[in-house]
């Protein structure tokens, strides 16, 4: 991201990384706001929803932060994106030839 602030970068790098992750998280909070809404009194579903997004976001904030100040994730990043990249193109191909169950298999 040349020509980009490092502050923009990180937050543009967050906001795909939260657009992704949307599908996984979804039925997390899906069972926090049913099991709210089983018990409906405001403040136990504030205070779930709250520790929810906290807990979910902060490391993610932490990592934003010092991910840049590690000299060995600087040396290495162009390594780590070709393998984080390879292992994205093998997940794509698994998952349109329907075959992510070998995956679970062999991981298991």
């Amino acid at each position: 991201m040349k020509g980009i602030s490092p502050k923009f970068g990180s937050a543009l790098a967050g906001i795909v990384f939260a657009t992704g992750w949307t599908p996984c998280i979804g039925p997390i909070f899906g069972a926090i706001m049913y099991s709210n809404m089983m018990n409906p009194s405001p403040w136990p579903t504030f205070v779930n929803v709250t520790a929810y997004v906290l807990w979910f976001g902060i490391p993610f904030l932490v990592m934003g932060y010092f991910i840049g100040k590690i000299k060995l994730v600087l040396k290495y990043s162009g390594l780590m994106m070709r393998i984080g990249g390879g292992i994205m193109i093998l997940l794509g191909v698994l998952l349109y030839f329907d075959q992510v169950s070998w995956l679970t298999t062999w991981i298991s």
